[in-house]
């Protein structure tokens, strides 16, 4: 099976922000909240940086 890249939090917020997802606020504890009008889905992303 092959092994997915590692990615940083800021490279997945900046693909996700091309597919309609906007930043709703960024939490105290190193994480990025996202949010997509129309959805109740809320994302959590770890603003960590990638290996």
């Amino acid at each position: 099976m092959p092994k997915l890249p590692v990615i940083s939090g800021k490279e997945v917020v900046k693909a996700l922000t091309k597919k309609d997802w906007y930043i709703d606020r960024r939490a105290k504890s190193r994480h990025i909240i996202m949010k997509k009008k129309g959805s109740n889905i809320t994302l959590s992303i770890p603003d960590h940086k990638g290996t």
